[in-house]
């Protein structure tokens, strides 16, 4: 009797988990957009879609793409394309221009050592124009992910800038008690040559940086950065009071008496 009730109980947990593994298969639509159509395509439109799911071999969520085109007939829309995913698992933003000409995308690749780092590209119909990258400029940290707080990437209306909210650059910290020899300091000093260069704060080095919690941690004090796409230099926005953490921004609200930022 027990060894049949433990062999029904392995076999009800077995089809739990294939029951969880089938429906964490299916995919969540997370964002949609229509792109303009050419003045020419009449009654058709481009829809771009992203969906994500869990991936449990991986442990992770992957995000993909789909694009489809649609047309307006006399029995309702038809599809007339549809393309095959594409996995967009490392894009943190993907945001068309509004000519629909061009498309900005914020990226996150490891590196060597695999640490995270980030770039901007600029695509156009058919290939990418411009990479740029971020973590090299030094001019600000890690760009904010769209979390519904801070996080926003948008195109400026000559299409010329993009403006997006990072996290702010922070002073270099060390110990009191950082006894790296001269000769390793003097190599580090050769290597940070034509960069700025930055004396660290002794004694800061586990300084507690207040941060704003759940689901926003790692964030202290965001910061408005606009991207020149033709030149790909990077700005910081300043004159912005440090007890003021901006976000969510749209281009259109950077027009101060008719006189863009941008």
């Amino acid at each position: 009797m027990i060894r049949h009730t433990a062999k029904y109980f392995s076999t009800v947990v077995e089809d739990a988990v294939q029951i969880y593994h089938d429906i964490a298969k299916i995919p969540c639509l997370s964002l949609g957009r229509f792109s303009k159509a050419p003045p020419k395509a009449g009654l058709i439109r481009s829809v771009y879609s992203e969906w994500s799911q869990r991936d449990l071999e991986r442990n992770e969520k992957v995000k993909f793409a789909r694009q489809q085109t649609l047309a307006k007939t006399e029995r309702g829309l038809e599809v007339l394309l549809d393309s095959d995913p594409i996995d967009v698992s490392k894009e943190i933003y993907s945001k068309e221009a509004p000519s629909g000409k061009f498309r900005g995308v914020v990226r996150s690749v490891k590196d060597k050592d695999g640490k995270d780092k980030q770039y901007i590209e600029i695509w156009n119909k058919y290939q990418k124009l411009t990479n740029i990258d971020v973590d090299a400029q030094e001019k600000h940290g890690k760009i904010y992910e769209n979390d519904a707080t801070f996080g926003c990437f948008e195109w400026s209306a000559s299409e010329g800038h993009l403006l997006y909210v990072a996290e702010k650059k922070q002073p270099k910290t060390a110990s009191y008690f950082d006894n790296k020899p001269k000769k390793l300091k003097d190599e580090q000093a050769e290597d940070s040559k034509g960069k700025d260069s930055e004396e660290a704060i002794k004694g800061d080095q586990f300084v507690y940086k207040d941060e704003w919690g759940e689901l926003l941690v790692g964030k202290h004090h965001p910061v408005l950065c606009v991207l020149n796409v033709d030149t790909g230099d990077i700005s910081v926005l300043e004159n912005i009071p440090d007890n003021v953490s901006p976000g969510q921004v749209s281009c259109s609200s950077m027009w101060i008496q008719g006189i863009s930022v941008f």
